[in-house]
């Protein structure tokens, strides 16, 4: 009269699954993620840095991550950055051109294109 009803039982999960799953090996340093082509290895950094905007502006970023070929880097202020700025930090020392190549809020990717010339 008043027994409690019990919980279905959760189905068991297949071993077999179980088992591919815990047998995937993850990728050597993420080198091939996405079938994209070898990927620079990334080193963790925390360096405060300032990225020269093309019209002369400095805005405070941070690099958080960066590899030969690119940066990943945060920035303070909610906006879009351009296509193409200078970054600079003295204790690394780094001082490069480079692109855009993803942003989010309050980060970016930029890939590093070359050092600047006179005329940047």
């Amino acid at each position: 009269m008043f027994k409690r009803n019990k919980p279905d039982a959760a189905p068991a999960v297949p071993t077999d699954r179980v088992n591919s799953i815990v047998a995937k090996a993850p990728p050597a340093d993420y080198a091939d993620v996405g079938g994209r082509g070898a990927r620079a290895k990334r080193q963790p950094v925390f360096k405060q840095a300032l990225a020269i905007l093309p019209h002369g502006e400095k805005v405070q970023i941070a690099i958080k991550s960066m590899s030969a070929t690119g940066l990943r880097i945060e920035y303070f202020q909610n906006r879009p950055l351009p296509p193409a700025m200078i970054i600079s930090e003295a204790s690394i020392p780094l001082h490069v051109r480079a692109e855009l190549v993803w942003q989010g809020e309050g980060a970016a990717g930029l890939r590093i294109i070359r050092p600047p010339t006179d005329e940047d």
